[in-house]
């Protein structure tokens, strides 16, 4: 919710796609993946319902919100850190 409350920053959005946040959350926690599918399920519904209730905002995840998206589904984290810094080199940052 930085993105809310500090809106002169920088805002950068980690995003993946559905079936690897599930299969990321099961290995982190070691459960099955049915299981984090649920719980991711049941995060993201009440997230959104939360963050609409007490501050008013519809979607939380639009990349609107954020100076720079960053599809971590596929590529190693260390291409996520050069996208980054890139991205604030070209800013001056």
């Amino acid at each position: 919710l930085a993105w809310h409350f500090i809106p002169d920053s920088v805002k950068i959005k980690l995003d993946c796609d559905f079936d690897e946040r599930v299969r990321r959350v099961a290995q982190r926690d070691e459960i099955t993946f049915e299981a984090a599918h649920d719980h991711v399920v049941v995060r993201e519904k009440t997230d959104d319902a939360r963050y609409k209730m007490f501050y008013n905002i519809d979607n939380i995840n639009d990349d609107g919100h954020f100076d720079l998206a960053v599809d971590t589904t596929s590529i190693p984290v260390e291409e996520v850190v050069r996208k980054i810094k890139e991205f604030l080199s070209g800013k001056g940052l």
